[in-house]
């Protein structure tokens, strides 16, 4: 089959955060297979940012949709793509990047697989107004793609339950079990100046490390109450939490923090990194008390590099931390993260965690699921 036969567009209309990881770790894979990616999206610094990581792979194209991710624009620029005849298959990367891409293809054939990266809560669910309507309307477009990827069994689970469409077809759900990069964790090197010597941090100080964008369902505030809990109990010197910098809408939390003198003395802000290797190397703890999760990845990056974790007992996480040895708060409840954090104080888990990281090393290779998506790309193009 000629490589130009193999070219595959990707929709995405939010390349950041986990969406972003995902889509530059599958790529990375996918060309060995021999496969070549367009990736199409809204311009911006986002997917300048983007493009500037997946640059070097090979063959790579680029398609910026000017006027940012507005629905029609994307549906516009999807089809003027296809239509070209160059793409032997999509890939859409997100329930909106799907939707927008099943309406533009309507009557092209062109094959069409769409990753789910998320879950629909009543927090969270379909933007707007009349949202039974726009939910038939999405279940009634996308229950025609052939491959429907569910990053885990719950995200399965909860898009099933709002588009029950798809249990008729023709459309195939196959959930593959999101996982990371391990080359990224293979030869971590400690940086020049670590956190403990930039802050002057002691060796007895107990680091904890929160990294994610602070979209309110990743728990953040929730945290940010639980150390003021611990600092009542006369915790304040002993901890602190490190946190990447989310300038993306949600730079506002910083301002709080700072008007706070309690958080402001446990919470260190740092910039924001490609590869959090290094970062997660040099924590204790590493804390995501997550509200929902499609799949939690900063709990596999935790868990591969032997460094202790708690999530949340929720949709997304929970099925990711069984029989691991990472502990779960309940989600939303201050109290119950700061106990699992003063559990972890007087009685850290930090031996059974590095020993579990080679299980986890297994279970949580992103290549697991590449393989797995590169037979239904063949299976689609035969």
């Amino acid at each position: 089959m000629e490589t130009a036969s193999r070219r595959v567009l990707i929709p995405i209309n939010n390349p950041l955060g986990g969406v972003k990881t995902y889509t530059l770790s599958y790529i990375r894979y996918l060309c060995d297979e021999g496969f070549r990616f367009t990736v199409l999206a809204p311009a911006g610094e986002a997917f300048d940012r983007f493009q500037d990581e997946a640059k070097n792979f090979p063959d790579m194209e680029f398609i910026a949709i000017s006027g940012g991710s507005r629905f029609l624009k994307m549906i516009k620029g999807i089809r003027k793509a296809l239509k070209t005849g160059r793409f032997a298959l999509t890939h859409s990367q997100g329930l909106q990047a799907g939707f927008q891409t099943a309406v533009a293809r309507w009557g092209l054939h062109v094959p069409a697989v769409i990753t789910l990266h998320g879950v629909l809560v009543p927090q969270d669910d379909v933007p707007g107004r009349a949202k039974r309507f726009k939910k038939r309307l999405i279940g009634f477009f996308t229950k025609y793609t052939e491959e429907i990827i569910p990053v885990s069994e719950d995200c399965a689970v909860n898009h099933l339950e709002n588009f029950p469409e798809w249990k008729k077809g023709p459309c195939h759900i196959t959930p593959i079990l999101n996982g990371i990069d391990l080359n990224k964790f293979s030869d971590v090197h400690q940086p020049e100046i670590s956190l403990r010597k930039q802050f002057g941090f002691s060796e007895k100080k107990i680091l904890l490390g929160f990294f994610g964008r602070f979209m309110p369902e990743k728990g953040f505030l929730p945290l940010l109450d639980a150390l003021e809990i611990l600092a009542s109990r006369g915790y304040a010197d002993r901890i602190c939490l490190i946190v990447t910098k989310d300038n993306e809408g949600y730079a506002h939390y910083f301002a709080e923090m700072r008007r706070n003198d309690t958080l402001k003395q446990m919470v260190y802000p740092v910039e924001p990194q490609n590869n959090i290797a290094p970062l997660i190397a040099q924590m204790n703890l590493v804390l995501m008390p997550s509200l929902w999760e499609a799949c939690s990845l900063v709990s596999m990056e935790s868990m591969v590099m032997g460094v202790p974790f708690i999530g949340s007992d929720c949709i997304g996480v929970r099925e990711v931390l069984r029989d691991t040895p990472c502990r779960m708060s309940l989600p939303n409840i201050p109290s119950s993260i700061a106990a699992e954090i003063e559990y972890y104080i007087n009685h850290s888990w930090d031996e059974k965690a590095k020993d579990f990281a080679p299980e986890a090393k297994l279970r949580f290779d992103v290549r697991n699921g590449c393989k797995k998506m590169a037979e239904i790309y063949r299976k689609l193009l035969q």
